[in-house]
């Protein structure tokens, strides 16, 4: 990050925060800010994967379900990224994208508590 001018670290938070609404992105970059140097088409499949995630898990639950792009769905949608970020940092949140695509079988292991999350 600190071989990037001001100007490219800004547009990379301006096109993560259109990809990620829903939440304070600089509070999340913080805890990431490796999330800032992967390829904005990587950025975008983890962040969809999430989405899914999200859905899928209301429909568990048995929760209305929150229109794709709504408010409801982007805050919740945000939260979840979040709390994948604390739980496992930026590759954690990566590999969800990389394992969502189907381009290869990914096992999702968190970087602090090592637990598994297999896709």
């Amino acid at each position: 990050l600190l071989e990037m001018t001001p100007e490219e670290l800004v547009r990379r938070v301006a096109r993560f925060k259109a990809t990620l609404r829903g939440g304070d992105v600089g509070r999340l970059l913080g805890l990431a800010p490796a999330l800032l140097l992967a390829p904005e088409a990587q950025v975008q499949a983890a962040v969809a994967a999430v989405a899914v995630e999200v859905a899928a898990a209301r429909a568990l639950k048995g929760q209305p379900t929150l229109l794709l792009g709504s408010a409801a769905m982007q805050r919740a949608t945000f939260e979840a990224a979040a709390a994948v970020v604390r739980g496992g940092g930026a590759g954690s949140l990566l590999a969800r994208g990389a394992a969502a695509d189907g381009a290869s079988r990914v096992v999702l292991v968190t970087e602090k508590s090592a637990s598994v999350h297999v896709s």
